[in-house]
């Protein structure tokens, strides 16, 4: 079992080589250095020796070659449109996650702005529970006294009422 059955993948077995062409460390055959250099700059003049020729043959047969030429213009052209229609995909995901993302902005603040009013009316409904109890204390206070009078002014006028609950402590 080869290394590409074993794990999906193809992977290199036995011994493997990188030739730089621009390299200068190393020691390799003039044959091996001619043909790197031909193949970084692949034209006739570098084309130095027999073997090189031969190759060079064969690249310009396949360049004269009009359904080669063609079969590889169809070939980059898919490439392109593909490419293309990727790159049209991407805007469109792009676009589609921004207005997704916006929207998601949109319904956060609006949340908060209701999370926030929920806690403004907290707030005012326990500060109303607060005084409810104060003026309840103040008015079993006022009626234990025998001070009905205290106790009729203090329903109608806020500063007398105040002015009480001070009194007995209570605020």
């Amino acid at each position: 079992m080869n290394a590409e059955k074993k794990t999906g993948r193809i992977e290199p077995i036995g011994y493997d080589r990188v030739l730089y062409t621009r390299g200068k460390k190393g020691n390799i055959s003039e044959s091996l250095r001619q043909l790197l250099s031909y193949m970084e700059n692949t034209n006739q003049n570098n084309a130095i020796n027999e073997d090189l020729r031969d190759i060079q043959q064969m690249v310009d047969q396949v360049k004269r070659d009009g359904e080669v030429s063609l079969r590889y213009m169809k070939w980059f052209e898919h490439d392109q449109m593909m490419y293309e229609q990727g790159r049209k995909e991407e805007q469109e995901n792009t676009e589609r996650e921004r207005k997704i993302a916006e929207q998601e902005r949109k319904n956060a603040e609006q949340e908060k702005k209701r999370a926030e009013a929920a806690e403004q009316f907290a707030k005012a409904a326990k500060q109303e529970v607060k005084i409810a109890e104060q003026e309840k204390k103040l008015t079993k206070h006022l009626l234990s006294d025998q001070r009905l009078e205290d106790l009729q002014r203090a329903l109608d006028d806020a500063a007398f009422r105040d002015q009480l609950l001070q009194e007995y402590g209570i605020r």
